[in-house]
Parts: structure tokens; sequence; C-alpha cells
């Protein structure tokens, strides 16, 4: 009975035991980890995941599977920081946005309306982005956008981290969508 509650426990808790223990642990080897300054750079760099996260949920729940998403987060990040360069920062993020949604909504479309399995749907614009990429920047990594990101975080955040802000934001509208919405809330009670 013990060692089923156990497994219990382990199966329930593990991923938090897990980094519990990782922070533990780095907070012996560094006594700079378990800083604010510090939690605060590790909120900013997972933003854009924790961003992610909370759509694939949706799409995990609904029983499908996205392997394109990184894919076409790196192609319309590209294409949003070129036109940054030339066309100012609100066209920017108009463009990184309109694109993603373009490339996400002819995934929607081919699994749908064609009936393409999700994976090789995905895995296809997978490499479309990927290409797309490339092509974007020349088959050459681009080392100005990397500058000029760093120039934009600091013009907007002005050296605070307002992103993890966003992040919250935006994880209590999945779960309003997942409490208002009857599929969401029957794959939750499912478990599918």
């Amino acid at each position: 009975m013990k060692n089923l509650q156990f497994k219990d426990m382990i199966r329930r808790y593990g991923i938090l035991i897990g980094l519990i223990g990782l922070i533990t642990g780095f907070s012996v080897l560094s006594d700079r980890f378990f800083t604010i300054s510090n939690m605060l750079i590790v909120m900013r760099q997972t933003s854009i995941v924790a961003f992610l996260a909370v759509g694939m949920s949706f799409v995990i729940l609904g029983a499908g599977i996205d392997l394109s998403v990184g894919s076409v987060l790196a192609f319309s990040g590209a294409v949003g920081a070129g036109v940054m360069q030339n066309g100012g920062i609100f066209f920017g993020i108009l463009a990184g946005l309109a694109l993603g949604t373009a490339l996400g909504a002819f995934n929607g479309i081919v699994i749908t309306k064609l009936k393409i399995p999700a994976f090789i749907a995905t895995l296809a614009m997978m490499a479309i982005a990927r290409g797309g990429t490339l092509v974007y920047h020349r088959w050459t990594p681009d080392y100005w956008f990397t500058f000029f990101f760093c120039l934009f975080r600091k013009r907007i955040y002005r050296n605070h981290s307002f992103s993890h802000y966003f992040d919250v934001y935006y994880f209590y509208i999945g779960v309003y969508c997942f409490k208002i919405n009857p599929f969401w809330s029957l794959c939750l009670r499912h478990r599918w």
C-alpha cells in the first residue's frame, strides 16, 4: 500500500520535486543563482516558451500535434525583425504576427479540410518555415537582427523585465478559454 502511495506521489509531483531539486542544487553550487536579478533573467528568457506553451496546450488537449511551432516562430521573428529595420517597430510586430497567423491558419486548413494527419502537415510546415528563414537570411546568419533586438528590448523594457507580466496575463487568458469552452472542459475531465 505504501509503495503504491509513493508511486502515485512521484507520478503526480515528480516534475515539481525535480524542479525543487534543481533549484536547490544550483543554489548550492552558485551564490548568484537564487537571486532576484537571476530569476528576472530566467523569466525574461522563458517568456517566449511560456507564450507558446499556452497555445500548444490547446493543440495537445485536442489530441493534436504541431511540430512546426519553433520553425514558424523563427521565420516570423526573422521577417518581423527585417521589417522593423526598414519600416519601424509597429509594422515589424504586425508583419511577424501576420506571418505566424497565416502559417498557423494554413496548417489548420490543411489538417481540417484536406484531412492530412497533423503530424505530416506540421512536419512539412516545419521544413517550409525553416527553409523560409534561411532564404530570408540569404542562407547566412544575420547578426544585425540580434543587435537590433537587443536595442529594441532595452528601448521597450528600459532595463526592467516586464515580459513575465505578459506571460501571467496570457496564462490567465488560456485558463479562461479552457473554462468557458465546453470542448476543452471535456478534454480536461477525460484527460485526452
